[in-house]
């Protein structure tokens, strides 16, 4: 499973180009050690079996991080104090297009679900499967956090 955590705040990120770059493969390696140990959960819900190649782990990393560049909490939501995890499904063909997009988990707070659902929509389409993904979709689950501070 995907996460996301998105926590307002008046502040830019303090992180630097390279300290972002270090999470990501500390991500990346994260993603990598559960690919192995035959965890489905991460990637989809109709493959067998996880796929454990660096191609399979780049492309669901791709993903992640172009869904989380269209992930905006909605102002009003934040000034209203709404909090709350959305889980969203969206199905992926080979070809990157997105075939689904809908909630799987919803937070309570039909805005909060609607800027998870955008998020994914505006990200797409994606791009098409590595060549050692040998399905014609994947369906993937992505927790969304919103935190108010």
């Amino acid at each position: 499973m995907i996460e996301f955590t998105k926590r307002h705040s008046r502040f830019k990120s303090s992180l630097s180009f390279q300290s972002r770059h270090a999470f990501l493969l500390i991500g990346l390696f994260v993603v990598g050690l559960l690919c192995l140990r035959g965890s489905t959960s991460v990637f989809a819900e109709e493959l067998d079996s996880a796929d454990p190649s660096p191609w399979a782990v780049a492309y669901f990393s791709r993903i992640q991080m172009d869904v989380e560049e269209s992930w905006l909490y909605p102002k009003s939501a934040i000034e209203r104090k709404e909090a709350g995890q959305v889980t969203v499904r969206l199905v992926i063909s080979k070809e990157g297009g997105l075939l689904a997009v809908s909630i799987a988990e919803s937070s309570s707070f039909p805005e909060l679900d609607e800027a998870a659902k955008d998020a994914v929509s505006k990200a797409a389409p994606f791009d098409p499967f590595p060549p050692s993904l040998k399905k014609d979709f994947v369906a993937i689950k992505m927790n969304f956090s919103y935190l108010p501070e």
